[in-house]
C-alpha cells in the first residue's frame, strides 16, 4: 500500500511543477504591460535641441518633442539651440537648458562675429 500512495506521489509531482512554469510565448498579463513613465516636471532634463530650417526638435528625458507638444502638463513652447521653453497649465514659463557637452555649430561658425573653433 505504501509503495502505491509513493508511486502515485512521484508522478503527481511533474504536474505541480509544470504548473509553476510560464509559457514564454504566451502575452503578458494586463498589470504586467508596459506603460509609458509618469513625467515629473520637476526631473525633466534636456538633453538635445536640433534647430533646422524647417523643423525644431527637443530630447527630454530621452524622449522627442516638437514645438506644441505636451510634456506631462506643460507644452513646448520655443525651441532654441541648448534651450527650451515650456508654458505649465498655469501659465508660468520655465526654460530648460542643456547641461552638459555644450551647443555643436557648424564648421565656421561665428558667435559675436567671431569664428569659433
Amino acid at each position: 500500500m505504501f509503495r502505491i500512495a509513493f508511486a502515485c506521489c512521484l508522478c503527481a509531482l511533474p504536474a505541480i511543477a509544470a504548473e509553476s512554469l510560464r509559457d514564454p510565448t504566451r502575452p503578458p498579463m494586463p498589470e504586467a504591460i508596459y506603460t509609458e513613465p509618469l513625467i515629473i516636471e520637476d526631473e525633466l532634463h534636456l538633453s538635445f535641441t536640433r534647430v533646422g530650417s524647417n523643423r525644431k526638435l527637443a530630447i527630454i528625458n530621452g524622449r522627442t518633442y516638437r514645438r506644441g507638444e505636451l510634456v506631462g502638463s506643460a507644452r513646448i513652447i520655443a525651441i532654441r539651440p541648448g534651450q527650451v521653453e515650456l508654458r505649465n497649465a498655469d501659465g508660468g514659463v520655465r526654460t530648460l537648458y542643456l547641461q552638459s557637452g555644450g551647443i555643436k555649430r557648424p564648421a565656421g561658425s561665428t558667435v559675436h562675429g567671431k569664428p569659433q573653433p
